[in-house]
């Protein structure tokens, strides 16, 4: 009998790790492996501490990170600086000049290096 519940338990987990590691399937492209820590996770990134990315070209250096395409663009549309000395770039997703809703990014930069990354785009567009 312990036997089974054991057997449920790993078979359950089994199916549990199954299931997290295909959706993040599509977040962890090569790409985003090469420029994100392991602790970051879809909808927020932390950037690896060697990577010098400035915000202004941020996005166009790292479409594929982000499975964005040639009709995808990101609108800068607000700088923010606070406090504590970073400075937050908001950016809105549109694709072939058209607002995407619901979907913005905001880069949050320090000493002028990107150091983070939140938001949500939509990936994979392909609509006429």
């Amino acid at each position: 009998m312990k036997i089974l519940k054991l057997l449920s338990i790993v078979l359950t987990l089994f199916l549990f790790e199954k299931t997290l590691s295909q959706t993040d399937s599509s977040f962890w492209n090569e790409k985003m492996t090469e420029i994100a820590k392991p602790t970051s996770m879809e909808g927020w990134i932390q950037l690896k501490n060697d990577t010098d990315f400035d915000y202004s070209t941020f996005f166009t250096e790292n479409m594929q990170a982000f499975g964005l395409g040639v009709d995808d663009n990101l609108i800068l549309k607000r700088i923010k600086s606070d406090e504590l000395g970073f400075t937050h770039y908001k950016y809105q997703h549109t694709y072939k000049n058209v607002k995407v809703e619901g979907c913005e990014y905001i880069l949050h930069e320090q000493n002028g290096k990107v150091i983070s990354a939140n938001g949500h785009l939509t990936c994979n567009l392909n609509m006429s």
